[in-house]
């Protein structure tokens, strides 16, 4: 950051955005947006949801400053990775998506102390693929107020690769979600 044409700061968002795709590998990543704080129409303080989505082929995603740019609205306030060709997915592409559940509220409610907040999921544990998902996804949280965490599902990069390529995460919150076993 800071030369070469590259934005003055990343995020920690803009790390884990970066080494998730890089490691799962798509033809085009998907990542959401929150319009909050880049358009005068939404604040903090708005209700509900004003997200939309970016998509990033692999020139896109694999720096941390190429997401950072991206998110810097061009004239007439559009957000884009110029000059890219996305495959489209009826051929058969491989995409990956990430979303920020890190919000501008707290959590706090008086009286109480947080000790574990975990995005919710419906889920077959019966079923070898729970998530039946169709691409790597990621969701970062706050599962505590001061730490942060990525929720992964793959089907595409193994679990311990996330682990090993991804220096921006710590440990494991929890053990990854195994198939359950036959009972005997």
């Amino acid at each position: 950051p800071g030369g070469g044409g590259g934005p003055p700061w990343v995020s920690t968002n803009d790390l884990v955005t970066s080494q998730f795709a890089s490691v799962s590998q798509p033809d085009t990543f998907m990542g959401t947006i929150n319009y909050r704080g880049r358009d005068a129409t939404f604040s903090d303080l708005d209700a509900g949801n004003y997200e939309n989505v970016m998509l990033f082929d692999k020139t896109g995603y694999t720096a941390p400053g190429t997401i950072r740019k991206s998110l810097t609205p061009k004239e007439g306030g559009v957000f884009e990775q110029p000059g890219v060709k996305y495959k489209g997915f009826w051929s058969k592409a491989r995409i990956g998506f990430i979303s920020s559940w890190v919000f501008p509220c707290s959590l706090q409610i008086e009286g109480c102390t947080q000790t574990l907040h975990l995005p919710i999921m419906k889920l077959d544990p019966k079923d070898p693929n729970p998530l039946k998902t169709p691409c790597d996804f990621s969701i970062v949280f706050r599962p505590l107020p001061d730490k942060l965490a990525v929720l992964v599902a793959n089907k595409y990069a193994p679990m311990d690769k996330y682990q090993k390529d991804m220096p921006v995460l710590g440990g494991l919150v929890m053990p990854a979600a195994q198939p359950p076993t036959a009972a005997g």
